[in-house]
């Protein structure tokens, strides 16, 4: 098989407000807002991922307006989920939010530690 990682297919497309930090501590989520409908599934993926990893966020269901005046200036377009954190800089695409946060937050892991039970 093939061990080598491959980059995610959006991240290519991604587009960010403000430069992101390379490491990211608990006070980065003080503010954190999730930008995502409640059925959506990749709005409920982020979710758990924030929950499970205890860090402190605030749900926002957007209206029409919301998303075309907050989250399309900010990620390009109208997608969800996006998340803003308390910094001001925004992540959008569920994959690569819950990378983030593993890789940043390895407490309480949400991947087996073996290459065979991945």
């Amino acid at each position: 098989t093939n061990s080598a990682v491959m980059p995610h297919p959006n991240q290519a497309g991604l587009a960010f407000k403000r430069a992101v930090p390379t490491s990211l501590d608990r006070a980065s989520y003080a503010g954190c807002r999730l930008y995502g409908w409640m059925a959506s599934p990749y709005t409920a993926k982020v979710r758990s991922m924030l929950s499970y990893k205890r860090l402190p966020f605030t749900d926002v269901v957007p209206s029409a307006m919301q998303l075309r005046l907050t989250v399309k200036p900010a990620v390009g377009r109208v997608i969800m989920p996006a998340v803003r954190l308390g910094d001001g800089s925004w992540r959008q695409d569920s994959a690569l939010i819950c990378d983030e946060v593993e890789r940043n937050h390895p407490d309480r892991p949400t991947r087996p530690p073996g290459a065979t039970q991945r």
